[in-house]
């Protein structure tokens, strides 16, 4: 009957035991809270960026089974006043001009939003060698912070194979976002973002 009662308690105790490394576990996973006024942000948003130099626009539509909100073909001119030609092909879905919170994980949920039923079709895209990635654009208030993506995000992106990067600025540089009108584009070799960033 000892015998019992002693092998009782000690099993309470585990349990105990087992509870409280459960406990300190979740209090570790405390995560960023969400805010759509981001002190540290001065202004975001993000782009999916789908390129190749010989690419199907209608068949990535298909694939991704989204609607694109920029795309461009290899071959024509970037403007009328610009004779320069895009040389690569590019389809993109940003959060421009669409989102208006500071917080980039709504701008990257309103991209993966779309993405929903896309698993077949980004295998395809990557099986044949085309860029796909993810990008933020972020722009510091004053020097410190960054953007926060979760790990709900993360395991997302990671299940499609998507690479993400940040293009960071900081407020008073030259390319950072001032005021109503859109940022403007850096300078680049390549059409590496969408034609209106």
């Amino acid at each position: 009957m000892q015998a019992t009662a002693r092998s009782c308690l000690s099993h309470k105790q585990s349990l105990a035991r087992r509870r409280h490394r459960l406990d300190i576990r979740l209090e570790m996973r405390i995560q960023t809270p969400h805010d759509p006024e981001y002190a540290t942000c001065h202004y975001t948003h993000a782009w999916l960026r789908i390129m190749s130099d010989d690419m199907d626009l209608e068949e990535v539509t298909s694939l991704v089974k989204a609607e694109p909100t920029e795309t461009q073909k290899k071959g024509d001119l970037r403007s009328a006043s610009r004779q320069q030609a895009y040389n690569k092909t590019g389809w993109w879905i940003s959060s421009k001009g669409l989102i208006s919170s500071k917080d980039s994980r709504d701008h990257i949920d309103f991209i993966l939003s779309k993405l929903a039923d896309s698993d077949a079709g980004f295998s395809v895209l990557h099986s044949r060698g085309y860029l796909v990635d993810l990008c933020v654009r972020w722009d510091s208030v004053s020097g410190h912070g960054g953007p926060t993506l979760s790990p709900i995000q993360m395991s997302r992106l990671a299940a499609l194979d998507i690479e993400v990067w940040f293009d960071i600025y900081f407020h008073g540089d030259d390319f950072a976002f001032e005021g109503e009108t859109p940022p403007p584009k850096p300078p680049s070799g390549e059409q590496d973002f969408p034609p209106n960033v």
